[in-house]
Order: structure tokens, then C-alpha cells, then sequence
């Protein structure tokens, strides 16, 4: 079955067209796959050792502690491996595909960093004191929890089965409560490591998304740009009705003293006033 044949790829509810959004989706997925191929250059041509990146990118409680806030963001671009990277790209990619033609690219890619830095705060959980989190994970596990929310009952083909989408995210997430019961950690001796920590803080975040955007967040947003415009609509009527009043002036005083004697200002705003008419008028 060809990917565009899939149940999720088709227009139908509220889904749109499979392309819209997908931009900035392969963006995201372009700029991962990069830090993770550019870490691989340098470690092999021994300009810095294996776990450099993790130390300088990853995060940590302790680093967070120091104020070191860009790590929420940093870390997910960060990866332990070749596996731990292609899994991430793979449910982000699948995940993508259902939510950008619906949040829009920028929006999914926001919400995916979003539940990242919500992941990050994981490393204040117990069971990885003084190692380094790293993985885009915790904000791919939050996009998965948002397309729970937002379409539980949507089938996904994954190549030899069929499952609803609340199955396969609900799936997700038991492993990592298994995985949190089961006391997973890292091994003893790594710096860094893939936790199960930010794998359900950043789940945290895409349900805090999907529950408070819509109910609390987006209301205001929407109440801000509706008082944003109404300002900018009130500001263009009064500068339409100050243009109208000068341009009643400067035809009077043509009226009464001849073109002549207008200033220079009044010539300029009068050409200015005589060419946006003409633009009106044109189809």
C-alpha cells in the first residue's frame, strides 16, 4: 500500500491535504538527522570525544539548577545513538503526518519543542542524578499524546496491522510507565542517557497542551489579535477621516487661492491622495 493511500493521508474530516504543513515538519526531522550526523563527523576526525556533545548539550538537574535554560531546548537535538535517533525520526515522522496538516508546521513543530522542554524537567525526577538526558524523545512522546487527544479513534496502517491511534499512543506511554515501575535507569558507567523521566514529563506537556491550549490559551490569543485589530481598524478610520479633512482643506484653499499657493507638503499629499484613488478605482 503506497503511503498517500493510507487512511490518515486522505482529506476527509479534519484533515486537510497531506502536503500542508509537511515543510516545516521535514525541517525539523532535516535538522535533527544534521546535529546528529554532524556529531558523528567531528567524533571520527577527533575533534571532540564521544560524549562531548552530551556533556556541552544534554541536560541536567544540576546544570538547569546553575541556570542553564537553554539545555531544554539543546538536549533534544542531542542523540545517544544511531537506533535512538531513527526511532525518534520515525514517530515523529508518523506522528507529523497526521497532526501538520491540521496544527500547521510551524504550530507542530512548536508543540513538539514545547513538550521537550517539558521533558527536560524530568531530570529533576528520580534516577539519573549527574548524567545527561539527551533525545528529542519526551517532545515526540507529547506529539503522540496530542494526536491521542485530538483523534483517539483514527486508524494508522503500520505496514502489517491496523490500530487505532488511542491504542498506539496509549502503548507509548504504558512502556514508559513500565519502564518507570521497573526502576530504568541508565547503565552505571554512561554520562548520558535516554529517560523514561523525560519520556513522561514531555507526554505531561502534550496533554497540558492538548487539554489548556483550546480551554485556556487559545481564548486569550484569540481576544488579544480580535482587540489588536479592532485598535488597528480604529487607528485606520481616524487616519482616513484626518486624510478626508485635510484634503477638504487643500482643495479650498485651491479654490480660493490657486494652485500657486500651496507648500510643497501640500503638493506631496495631494499626489499621495490622487494616486490611492486611482488604485481604488482600478479591478
Amino acid at each position: 500500500m503506497a503511503w498517500s493511500d493510507r487512511r490518515y493521508d486522505f482529506e476527509e474530516g479534519p484533515f486537510k491535504r497531506p502536503g500542508q504543513g509537511a515543510n516545516f515538519l521535514f525541517w525539523l526531522l532535516g535538522i535533527v538527522a544534521g546535529c546528529w550526523v554532524l556529531e558523528v563527523l567531528l567524533v571520527a576526525v577527533k575533534l571532540v570525544d564521544p560524549g562531548w556533545f552530551g556533556r556541552w548539550f544534554g541536560v541536567s538537574s544540576e546544570n538547569l539548577s546553575r541556570g542553564y535554560l537553554w539545555e531544554i531546548v539543546t538536549y533534544q537535538f542531542v542523540h545517544a545513538g544511531a537506533t535512538h535517533l531513527l526511532l525518534n525520526l520515525l514517530g515523529l515522522f508518523l506522528v507529523g503526518r497526521i497532526l501538520a496538516p491540521s496544527l500547521g508546521g510551524k504550530r507542530l513543530a512548536a508543540v513538539c519543542i514545547g513538550c521537550g522542554a517539558v521533558g527536560a524537567l524530568g531530570v529533576f525526577l528520580p534516577g539519573i542524578e549527574g548524567r545527561y538526558v539527551v533525545g528529542i524523545s519526551g517532545g515526540v512522546n507529547g506529539v503522540w499524546i496530542v494526536a491521542w487527544c485530538l483523534f483517539p479513534n483514527l486508524e494508522l496502517n503500520l505496514f502489517f496491522f491496523v490500530a487505532r491511534l488511542k491504542f498506539v499512543a496509549g502503548a507509548f506511554l504504558a512502556l514508559d510507565i513500565l519502564t518507570a515501575l521497573g526502576g530504568g535507569v541508565a547503565p552505571a558507567g554512561s554520562a548520558t542517557c535516554v529517560a523514561w523521566q523525560a519520556h513522561l514529563m514531555g507526554a505531561l506537556g502534550g496533554f497540558i497542551y492538548a487539554f489548556g491550549w483550546p480551554r485556556l490559551v487559545q481564548p486569550r490569543l484569540m481576544r488579544m489579535q480580535e482587540n489588536t485589530r479592532r485598535r488597528k481598524d480604529v487607528a485606520r478610520i481616524e487616519k482616513e477621516v484626518s486624510d478626508e479633512r485635510e484634503l477638504d482643506r487643500i482643495l479650498a484653499k485651491i479654490n480660493q487661492e490657486g494652485m500657486p499657493s500651496l507648500t510643497d507638503g501640500e503638493r506631496r499629499f495631494l499626489k499621495r491622495s490622487a494616486t490611492r484613488y486611482h488604485d481604488s478605482q482600478k479591478p
